[in-house]
Order: C-alpha cells, then structure tokens, then sequence
C-alpha cells in the first residue's frame, strides 16, 4: 500500500510541477488556498448536482477522461480569473457497472508549493482503499494525462 501512495504522489507532483512552477503573477507564485480546495474536493461536486455553474473568479477546462476496466478518471484544470496556469487539478473518479455511473470522486490536485494541501491530498488517498482496479485506473489515467501533458505544444 505504501508502494501505492508513493508513486501516485510522485505523479502527481511531476504532473504539478509543469504547471506550478510557471504560475507567476508578478514574480509572486500562485498557490491553491484552502478555499480553492474545498470547492473542488466539496463545493464542485454540490454545484454539479445542482446544475449551478462554477463559482465566481473560477473556471473549469477538461482535460481528458481514460477509461480503464470499467473505472475512468476524467481530469480537469482549475482556474482563478487572471491566472494563465491551472491552480488546481480535479482528478474525479468514477466506476461504471452495466451501463450505471457511480457517485463520483473528487480528488484535488495542488499547486506544488500548496505543501498543507498535498499532506491532504496524500490523507485522502491514503485512507481510501486504492488497491486493485482503482489504482491500476488512476495509474493508467495519470500516465494518459502526463504524455498528453508532453505531447501539446
């Protein structure tokens, strides 16, 4: 299990580091506040299923869904209004049995310098069950999102 959390964070933070460390405002680095956080891993999630658009000074970009084994991980980027890089990443997990989509998991993806955000981050996986199925989709989905992430010019 440890072998799992280890290199979910350290795909997690290469995946970040492309996009945190060109986050400069004024040479001032953006990092994902406590707030940011808690409306992608709660407030999002409400929103969606209330049909409410994203919260004002935000704004959401797919960046892909994989599908691997009946589970799939759709990841997308969230913006503050002003910022040219992503703030953070959604990671939302869902499983998918006869045609009927579970409830959705909301993972939050900080910036790499929110280091208080990454102890959570790192919490909530931690605690969750990660094995098997669920891990190889995260694996598959993570590997999918970084080449993309490589590939795009």
């Amino acid at each position: 299990m440890k072998r799992i959390i280890l290199f979910i964070g350290i795909a997690l933070l290469s995946y970040t580091n492309s996009f945190s460390q060109q986050n400069v405002n004024g040479g001032n680095v953006i990092a994902t506040t406590e707030e940011e956080y808690n409306y992608v891993t709660v407030g999002y999630p409400q929103a969606v299923a209330a049909g409410y658009d994203v919260k004002k000074g935000y704004s959401v970009k797919d960046l892909g869904n994989w599908g691997y084994q009946g589970k799939s991980v759709n990841f997308k980027a969230f913006y503050r209004d002003g910022i040219v890089k992503p703030i953070a990443i959604m990671a939302i997990y869902t499983i998918i049995v006869d045609g009927k989509i579970s409830s959705p998991e909301y993972y939050c993806i900080p910036t790499i310098n929110a280091y208080a955000l990454w102890q959570r981050t790192l919490q909530q996986v931690s605690a969750e069950s990660l094995a098997g199925a669920k891990y190889e989709a995260f694996t598959f989905a993570l590997m999918k999102l970084a080449s993309e992430n490589m590939t795009v010019q």
